[in-house]
C-alpha cells in the first residue's frame, strides 16, 4: 500500500494458486487503500462484492467455501502479524527463508526489504550474514 507520504510498502505475497482478497474493503463495502502489483505475468478473476453475492444467493455452498476462505485467511494473518511482532528482521527473513523459500527465490530484495520493515542495505547485511552462518556440504 502507499502511505500518505507516497512511501510504498509491501504487506504481503501471493503465489500460483493461492487466493487473494482484501476482506476488510469487501466486509465494509469500501474503496481500499492497498493494490496489487503483480511481478509476474499472472491470470486470475475478479468478483465484484454483487456478483459474489449474487453467487452465495443461487449456490448456498458458496457461503461455507467463503467462510473457509475467510477463516483461512485470518489464521494466516494472525500468524504473520504474530511473526512481525516477536522476530527481528533477522529472524524474520531466516524464517521466510526456510518456510518460504520461493519468497527468496522469486520475489525482488527491495520488496522483501520493504516486506520486513528495513531498508536494502539492511537486508543485504542480515543475508551476508544468514549466508556465512550456514553449514558447508561435505565433498
Amino acid at each position: 500500500f502507499s502511505t500518505h507520504f507516497g512511501d510504498d510498502t509491501t504487506c504481503n505475497f501471493f503465489f500460483p494458486g493461492e487466493f487473494f482478497g482484501l476482506y476488510y474493503s469487501s466486509t465494509l463495502k469500501l474503496p481500499s487503500d492497498f493494490s496489487i502489483q503483480l511481478i509476474t505475468d499472472a491470470s486470475g478473476w475478479y468478483v465484484p462484492c454483487s456478483g459474489l453475492e449474487q453467487l452465495k444467493q443461487r449456490y448456498p455452498l458458496a457461503n461455507l467455501i467463503e467462510q473457509r476462505i475467510i477463516g483461512c485467511y485470518l489464521a494466516q494473518s494472525e500468524m504473520r502479524e504474530l511473526r512481525l511482532r516477536s522476530l527481528d528482521a533477522s529472524e524474520h527473513y531466516l524464517y521466510l527463508h526456510r518456510h518460504f523459500p520461493e519468497y527468496i527465490r522469486y520475489i525482488p530484495l527491495t520488496f522483501i526489504a520493504s516486506y520486513l520493515g528495513i531498508s536494502l542495505g539492511s537486508l543485504s547485511r542480515i543475508r551476508a550474514t544468514a549466508i556465512m552462518k550456514q553449514p558447508r556440504p561435505i565433498s
